[in-house]
């Protein structure tokens, strides 16, 4: 201990993040992403539970893994912000093939059929 400095005998150690560690934080953020974007049939609440669920899965595999706080807490973090990122994109898929769908289903507004001779006029003044 003689060759060390002062500020290297003070210094916190800092453990070096293992690679399965982030793998699990990643593996864990993706299947949240794809979970929140399968719960967008829900409504908007159902992100309170599963969040809360992610919430437990994330400092299980913190504890299994003996992580250090802040790494449960990065994991914990990324994967809430996962499954609610995940539900929003669904939203959005959603609604962007709602409305794929119902421009290919509908007939065009430029095309009429024979039959149909009305024509809609907005009124002129209140």
């Amino acid at each position: 201990m003689g060759n060390l400095t002062a500020k290297e005998r003070f210094a916190p150690r800092r453990r070096a993040s293992s690679a399965k560690e982030h793998l699990t934080m990643i593996w864990l953020s993706i299947i949240s992403l794809v979970i929140g974007a399968l719960l967008q049939r829900f409504k908007i609440i159902v992100l309170v539970p599963a969040t809360l669920m992610v919430v437990v899965v994330a400092i299980g595999a913190g504890v299994v893994q003996t992580s250090g706080a802040w790494l449960t807490i990065l994991t914990i973090a990324a994967a809430s912000v996962s499954i609610q990122v995940g539900y929003f994109v669904g939203m959005l898929i959603q609604h962007g093939l709602g409305v794929l769908l119902a421009t290919k289903s509908s007939p065009s507004p430029h095309t009429r059929s024979a039959g149909d001779s009305s024509t809609f006029r907005a009124p002129i003044g209140f």
